[in-house]
């Protein structure tokens, strides 16, 4: 017995359809008992480029997704969703509360503010005959990809007023709008 219960369900509910904007997207939700607001719980992903991708909450298996899972695929009405893949690139790793309605509607009235996600440690481990650190490898170039294409990430002046909520003044206004987001996360480049 455990003290969760992984539910998946492809192409359901708003995601009912190939070929929809959800297409490069899976997920599962776990549904978890109370003691995972009181205590410290183990979170697990393995992640084989190209191969598989495999969550684990207190060293059990949640949800796995095989690159056999991820072929082309089409439905009677001829909408299709061409072979995508087990990531390749770069990837990052953000660490948060995790609230959206896309997974459950969220109570704003009974749920308390500010709210606090302990984390004790994270670990990173590669394959050690495979070790690639940095966020622009040698089969995606992304450092390259970002410094032709800056126009792209660059929030000018004149266009922070179009940005919901605004944008932050000074300095980091007319830096790459990558830099913005990261500043919050926690940024670790795997490949």
């Amino acid at each position: 017995s455990s003290d969760f219960d992984t539910q998946k369900s492809s192409w359901s509910g708003i995601y009912g359809r190939p070929g929809n904007t959800y297409q490069d997207s899976f997920s599962a939700v776990s549904s978890i008992n109370t003691s995972f607001f009181s205590e410290y719980h183990n979170f697990g992903l393995f992640w084989q480029p190209g191969e598989v991708l495999r969550w684990y909450i207190d060293g059990q298996i949640t949800f796995e997704i095989t690159a056999a899972a991820l072929t082309a695929v089409s439905n009677s009405s001829g909408a299709e969703v061409g072979q995508r893949q087990i990531p390749l690139e770069a990837m990052y790793i953000i660490m948060n509360l995790g609230m959206s309605n896309d997974f459950t509607p969220v109570d704003l009235y009974r749920l308390s503010f500010p709210a606090t996600m302990k984390v004790d440690y994270i670990r990173l481990y590669q394959d050690p005959t495979a070790i690639n650190v940095g966020c622009s490898p040698t089969a995606y170039p992304t450092q390259q990809y970002l410094a032709c294409n800056k126009d792209l990430y660059i929030v000018l002046k004149e266009d922070r007023g179009r940005i919901p909520g605004g944008c932050t003044s000074g300095a980091l206004a007319s830096q790459p709008a990558l830099s913005i987001g990261l500043l919050a996360v926690l940024l670790l480049c795997l490949a």
